[in-house]
C-alpha cells in the first residue's frame, strides 16, 4: 500500500473511501505509525514462531529416539482420531479463510476465524498444539492408568517441561500442575517429576568432566574452573544476560517515558499548548507494555541464571566425587573427609550462588551507563560529576576486596580445621565419653570455631558493612553533585518536571551500585572456593596405568588376574611394600592368602585393585572385579538396597544369594524383612550380620574376579562353614569364577587350588595344598600346629583366636613390640560366636527398627524462632539494627520530600540565589550523610554482632546436645 492509502473506517457495513492526507513522519506529539508497519505486525508472532520451532526441532534432532516398550492398540486408536479431527480442522479452517476474503469483498461484516480452534482443543494446562504434542499426552494418560492400577505408591512422572510450547515457557504455565498440587498438600520428594535427561547428574557431570580435560591438557600447571565451567554450561548463561540487558533497557524507558508522560500533563496547565490526547494514552500504553515486558524477561533471565546455578552445583559434586575416589593414598592420608565435604558444602554453594555475578557486574556497568547517558541529556555536562565519583571509588572497592579475599582464605582454613576436629569427636565418641572428655574437646572446637572462625567472620562483617554504606554514600553524592553542579552552572529552575525523572533515575541507579558491592563480595568469596576447588582437582591421582584393565577372556588358558615380577609401594616416597610378586589366577580358581598382619595380604588386593603404586612389573585384568572389604560397611537405606547396591532386581538371583549366605533366618525374625532399615553403623545387626550382608552385596554384583578379604572372620565356624561350602568353596556359588581369598581360617586352605603365604611383602611359599606340605617349611608347620582335622562343629574354636594363635606361633615370631602388642588385642577380642548369641538374642527381644521418616515442620517459621534469636543477638543490638533500618528509610524519605520542596520553590524564590542554594543543598547534603551513617550502623550491627552472636550461640547449643546424647543416637544416625 502507497504512503497515500485510503484511510478505511468501517462503520457497520459501509467503508469510507474518502483519501486522506499523506502519511507523516512519526512525531512524538501526533503519533502516526505507517500502514506498512502496521499491516506486518501480525507477521511478528510467526516470525517468533519460526525462529523458536527451528531451535526446538534442532534439539529434538539431537535427542536419541525413543524406543517403546510396547504397542497400545488405545493409543494407535487415540493418536488416528486425533490426527484426522485436526486433519478436517485444517479444511475447516481453509473454508473459512475463504469465505472471510468473500465477505471483505461483498462487504459484509466480521469476524474472526480463530475462534473456533481457541477452546475445545485444549489439553490440560497446556494450549492448542500440534500432533505429536497429544500423542504424548495421551500416552502420558495411558501410561498413568496403567502405573495407577499397578502400583499405588504414584510413580514420578515426565517433566511437562519436555513437551512445553513456546507459550507454556514463556508464561511458566507448564509449573501450574505443580502449583496446584502444592496448594492443596506440602510437597514431597515423590511429588517432583524426574528431570530432563540433560539435567541429570550423570550428563551434567560428564559434560563439565570433558572441559575440565581440556584446560588440564591445554595448561596443566594452572588450569582454570571458571573457564571449564563457562565451556560447559555458559549456552544458557549467555541467554540471561541477553535478557537482562533487555530487561535493563525497558526499565530504562521508563524514566523516560515518565518525563514525557509529565510534559504531556503540563501542557495542559494554563498558558500551554494542549497536546492530542491519543499521545497520552500512547504514552500510558507504552509504559504499560513496558512493564509488562520487563517482568517477562526478567523472569526469564532469573529462571535461566538459577537453572545454571543447579546444573554447576550439579556438575562441581559430580566431578568433586569422581576426584575423591581416584586419590592417590598420600593425598587420602594427608586429608580429612571433612575438608571434601566442606567442598561440596560450603565452596560449591558459594560457586552456585555467584553464578548471577557475571551477568549482574555486566548489567550493573550497562544500568550505570543508561542513566548517565539520560542525566546528560537533561543535565548537560553537570553529570560528568557522577562519572568522577564512579570513577574515583572503584580503587577504594578494589582494596576492600583484595582484603576480604584474604580474609575469606583464612575464614575457609579455620573453616576446614573445625570441620576436620569435629568428624574426630564424632569418630571416637565412646572414647571421649568413656574418659569423661566432653569439656576437654568443648574447649578445643571453641578455640577454633569462636576464637579463629567467628573472629575472622566478624571482620569480614566489618568490610561488608563498610562497603555496603560506602555504596550507599555513593549513590547519594552522585545526586548530590549532579544537583549542586546544575544549579550553579544552569539557569534553569529546578522544576518537578526535572526533579521526578531524576529520582525516578538515582533509584534506578541505587540498584548497580548496591549489586555491585554484594557481587564483588560474592565474586570475591566464589574466587576463593574455586581456587580451593581446582587446587584438589589438580592433586595427585592414582597410578591409572598400575593395572592393564582389558574385556574377559572366554579362552580357559589365559588367566583373568595375572601378575609378573610386581614391586608395589603405597607411595612414590615410601619403601617397596610389595616386591616380586608373580601370581596367575584362572576361571574357576580359589586361591588362599595366608600370612600374620601386617605381611601384605590386604596390599595384595590393593595391587589387583590398582591402589598402589606400581615400581616396576605388570599386573594384567581382565573382566570385572568384585571386592568384599575386610571391614564391611552398610548405607542407610533397607537391607534389600544395602544388597542390590543399584543393581536391577532378580527375584531368583536374590533368593539364592540370601539362602547362600545364611541370611534366611535373620531376615525372617525381623519384622520387616530385608526392608528393614538400617544405619550406616549397622546398629541393628551384629558383626556377622553385616559381614555375610557384605559379600551377599558382592555376590550379587556377579563379576568376573572375586577378592575376598578375610570375609569369614567375623562369623561362627559353622557359619563360616556355610559360607564356605556354599559362596566361595568348589560348590559354591563363585566356583566357577576367579576368586582369591584372603585369610587365616587353615581348615579352608585345604581346598583351595593354590595357596599363598606372605612374609614382610613377599612370597615365600606357593604352591598347591599337596606341594606346601611336601616342602616342609613354615607353612607346613603351621597347618600342624593348628590341626587340619580340628573339628569344624566346634564354636569354641573361633577363627579370629585361630588366627591369632597362628601369629604367635613361635615360628613366625615378630621381631616388633607393637606387633606383638596388635596380635595381644587380637586375641583379647570377644568371640564372634559370643557377639552372634548376643546379637541374636537382641532382635527376638527387641523391636527391629524400621523406616524412620525424619520428623519435619510445616508451616510459617514460629514466633519463638525470632524470640530466640534476638535474644541471643542482644536485644539492645536488635533495636539498634531496627531503629537505624527504620532511620535509614526516614532520611531517604526526607531527602525525596526536600527536593520537592526545593523544586515547588525554586520558580517562587528570588533575590539572594546562591543564599537559597547553599540552603537547600546543605540540608539536602544534611540528610543524605544521615543516610549513609544509618546504613553503615545497620549493616555493622546486623553482620558483626548480631550475626556473629547468634552463630556463636546455636552452634554451641548445638554441639553440646549432640556431645550429651547417649550412644544409641551415634549408632542409630
Amino acid at each position: 500500500m502507497s504512503s497515500e492509502g485510503r484511510v478505511v473506517s468501517r462503520q457497520g457495513d459501509r467503508v469510507d473511501n474518502s483519501t486522506g492526507p499523506p502519511v507523516k513522519k512519526c512525531n512524538r506529539d501526533v503519533p502516526n505509525l505507517p500502514l506498512c508497519f502496521q499491516s506486518s505486525l501480525h507477521l511478528i508472532p510467526c516470525l517468533l514462531i519460526v525462529i523458536y520451532g527451528s531451535v526446538n526441532l534442532y534439539k529434538l534432532s539431537r535427542r536419541p529416539l525413543i524406543q517403546p516398550k510396547s504397542t497400545n492398540p488405545a493409543l494407535i486408536k487415540i493418536s488416528r482420531l486425533t490426527y484426522l479431527s485436526k486433519l478436517l480442522l485444517i479444511i475447516a479452517i481453509s473454508i473459512i479463510q475463504l469465505a472471510y476474503s468473500l465477505f471483505l469483498l461483498t462487504r459484509f461484516g466480521w469476524w474472526d476465524p480463530a475462534q473456533c480452534i481457541s477452546s475445545p482443543f485444549k489439553y490440560g494446562h497446556h494450549a492448542f498444539s500440534l500432533g505429536i504434542k497429544d500423542k504424548h499426552a495421551h500416552r502420558h494418560l495411558i501410561s498413568q492408568d496403567k502405573s495407577a492400577q499397578a502400583d499405588s505408591s504414584h510413580p514420578r512422572l515426565e517433566s511437562p517441561l519436555i513437551y512445553a510450547n513456546m507459550f507454556s515457557r514463556l508464561a511458566f504455565g507448564w509449573m501450574t500442575p505443580m502449583m496446584r498440587l502444592g496448594k492443596s498438600q506440602y510437597l514431597t520428594e515423590d511429588d517432583l517429576w524426574i528431570l530432563p535427561r540433560t539435567d541429570q547428574t550423570d550428563a551434567l557431570t560428564n559434560q563439565l568432566q570433558q572441559t575440565w580435560s581440556r584446560q588440564l591438557s591445554r595448561a596443566p600447571s594452572s588450569p582454570s574452573l571458571i573457564r571449564a565451567i563457562a565451556q560447559a554450561y555458559g549456552g544458557p548463561y549467555l541467554l540471561a544476560a541477553l535478557l537482562k540487558c533487555i530487561q535493563d533497557i525497558l526499565q530504562f524507558s521508563q524514566p523516560q517515558l515518565l518525563r514525557r508522560l509529565l510534559n504531556f500533563a503540563d501542557s495542559y496547565s494554563p498558558g500551554n499548548q494542549p497536546k492530542p490526547a491519543s499521545c497520552g494514552y500512547m504514552i500510558s500504553a507504552l509504559m504499560f507494555l513496558c512493564a509488562l515486558l520487563e517482568t517477562s524477561f526478567l523472569h526469564q533471565y532469573l529462571y535461566r541464571f538459577s537453572i545454571t546455578g543447579i546444573r554447576v552445583r550439579a556438575g562441581l559434586l559430580g566431578l568433586i566425587y569422581q576426584k575423591s575416589l581416584v586419590l592417590s593414598n598420600k593425598e587420602i592420608s594427608g586429608r580429612a573427609t571433612g575438608d571434601i565435604v566442606n567442598l561440596m558444602s560450603t565452596d560449591i554453594s558459594r560457586i552456585q550462588d555467584s553464578c548471577a555475578d557475571g551477568v549482574v557486574l555486566v548489567s550493573s556497568l550497562f544500568q550505570i551507563t543508561l542513566p548517565f547517558i539520560s542525566l546528560y541529556n537533561m543535565l548537560g555536562w553537570s553529570a560528568f560529576g557522577r562519572a568522577a565519583v564512579v570513577l574515583l571509588s572503584i580503587p577504594l572497592n578494589i582494596a576492600l576486596a583484595r582484603l576480604q579475599s584474604k580474609l575469606q582464605t583464612m575464614q575457609m582454613e579455620y573453616k576446614d580445621s573445625k570441620i576436620r576436629l569435629m568428624n574426630e569427636i564424632l569418630n571416637n565418641i565412646r572414647s571421649i565419653k568413656l574418659y569423661t572428655w566432653e569439656n576437654a574437646f568443648t574447649k578445643k572446637l571453641s578455640a577454633i570455631r569462636n576464637n579463629r572462625e567467628l573472629g575472622t567472620l566478624r571482620k569480614i562483617g566489618y568490610l561488608s558493612s563498610a562497603s555496603l554504606s560506602l555504596w550507599t554514600f555513593i549513590l547519594f553524592l552522585v545526586a548530590f553533585l549532579a544537583f549542586s553542579i546544575f544549579s550553579f552552572v544552569s539557569d534553569t529552575p529546578l522544576t518537578p518536571a526535572l526533579v521526578f525523572p531524576l529520582i525516578s533515575l538515582f533509584q534506578l541507579l541505587q540498584t548497580p551500585l548496591t549489586a555491585l558491592s554484594m557481587v564483588i563480595s560474592e565474586w570475591v568469596e566464589a574466587c576463593v572456593s574455586a581456587n580451593r576447588i581446582c587446587k584438589f582437582l589438580t592433586t595427585k591421582e592414582l597410578q591409572q596405568d598400575a593395572v592393564v584393565r582389558s574385556a574377559y577372556s572366554t579362552d580357559g588358558d589365559v588367566p583373568l588376574v595375572e601378575v609378573k615380577d610386581a614391586h608395589f609401594t603405597w607411595s612414590s616416597s615410601m619403601a617397596c611394600t610389595l616386591s616380586g610378586i608373580r601370581l596367575s589366577v584362572f576361571g574357576g580358581d580359589l586361591v588362599a592368602v595366608v600370612g600374620r598382619v601386617g605381611s601384605g595380604k590386604s596390599s595384595l588386593l590393593s595391587v589387583i585393585l590398582g591402589k598402589m603404586v606400581n615400581q616396576s612389573g605388570t599386573v594384567q585384568l581382565r573382566g570385572k572385579v568384585a571386592y568384599a572389604a575386610q571391614t564391611p560397611w552398610l548405607l542407610s537405606t533397607t537391607l534389600k538396597e544395602n544388597i542390590l547396591f543399584g543393581a536391577e532386581y532378580n527375584e531368583e538371583l536374590y533368593q539364592t544369594i540370601i539362602e547362600a549366605c545364611a541370611l534366611t533366618d535373620d531376615l525372617a525374625m525381623l519384622k520387616d524383612g530385608d526392608e528393614t532399615q538400617v544405619g550406616e553403623k549397622g546398629i541393628t545387626l551384629s558383626g556377622g550380620q553385616k559381614a555375610r550382608i557384605s559379600l551377599a552385596r558382592t555376590i550379587y554384583a556377579w563379576a568376573d574376579v572375586y577378592l575376598l578379604d578375610n570375609p569369614l572372620s567375623s562369623v561362627d565356624v559353622h557359619v563360616a562353614r556355610h559360607l564356605f561350602d556354599k559362596v566361595i568353596g568348589p560348590n559354591g556359588l563363585l566356583r566357577s569364577k576367579a576368586r582369591i581369598l584372603c585369610t587365616n581360617a587353615i581348615p579352608f586352605c585345604q581346598q583351595a587350588d593354590e595357596l599363598i603365604m606372605l612374609r614382610d611383602g613377599k612370597i615365600v611359599e606357593q604352591g598347591t595344598f599337596q606341594s606346601v606340605l611336601a616342602n616342609q617349611g613354615d607353612l607346613k608347620k603351621l597347618i600342624d600346629n593348628f590341626g587340619i582335622n580340628t573339628s569344624q562343629d566346634d564354636t569354641s574354636a573361633e577363627l579370629m583366636p585361630s588366627g591369632a594363635n597362628m601369629l604367635s606361633s613361635e615360628n613366625i615370631t615378630r621381631s616388633s613390640n607393637s606387633k606383638r602388642f596388635e596380635s595381644v588385642v587380637l586375641m583379647k577380642q570377644p568371640t564372634s560366636s559370643t557377639c552372634q548369641n548376643r546379637n541374636r538374642e537382641s532382635l527376638t527381644t527387641c523391636k527391629p527398627l524400621g523406616k524412620v521418616s525424619e520428623h519435619k515442620e510445616k508451616g510459617s517459621v514460629k514466633y519463638n524462632v525470632y524470640k530466640t534469636y534476638c535474644r541471643e543477638s542482644g536485644m539492645a543490638s536488635v533495636a539498634i539494627a531496627l531503629a537505624s533500618t527504620v532511620a535509614q528509610q526516614v532520611f531517604s524519605l526526607l531527602t525525596i520530600l526536600w527536593l520537592k520542596n526545593w523544586s515547588s520553590n525554586s520558580k517562587i524564590l528570588t533575590g539572594d540565589r546562591p543564599f537559597h542554594l547553599i540552603y537547600f543543598l546543605g540540608i539536602y547534603g544534611l540528610l543524605g550523610l544521615l543516610t549513609s551513617v544509618a546504613a553503615f550502623v545497620n549493616g555493622l550491627v546486623l553482620f558483626s554482632i548480631c550475626a556473629i552472636r547468634s552463630a556463636s550461640f546455636f552452634h554451641d547449643q548445638m554441639f553440646t546436645n549432640v556431645l550429651r546424647a547417649p550412644i544409641s543416637f551415634f549408632d542409630s544416625q
